[in-house]
């Protein structure tokens, strides 16, 4: 199974222009660190590769360098995000067999 991607969309066009469609190898952080790779995919969206899942319930930050945006351009902010945690339930259900006729049963 392929791990899920994480697309960072940006409101403005902020690729390089040389860098439009090719993979960013440096300017990038995540913490907790997970390995994989980022690539460009047009001027506006930025998309990370794992190569492994996701940690389970688990907190990321990712830190941009301003020095892999076109020139100018300026964040309000690192981006953080927690992926969501395991859980697993059972459902009730219910046998029933009439005591009083064994052919009469329901579930």
């Amino acid at each position: 199974m392929t791990p899920d991607r994480l697309a960072v969309y940006f409101s403005n066009d902020v690729c390089p222009i040389e860098m439009k469609d090719k993979e960013q190898t440096e300017g990038i952080t995540i913490n907790p660190a997970i390995d994989g790779t980022w690539k460009w995919e047009g001027l506006d969206t930025l998309v990370f590769y794992p190569s492994k899942r996701w940690e389970l319930n688990q907190k990321y930050k990712v830190v941009f360098n301003d020095k892999i945006f076109e020139k100018g351009t300026k964040l309000s902010g690192d981006l953080s995000f927690s992926t969501q945690g395991f859980s697993a339930g059972r459902s009730t259900s219910d046998f029933y067999i009439n005591p009083l006729n064994s052919n009469e049963k329901k579930a």
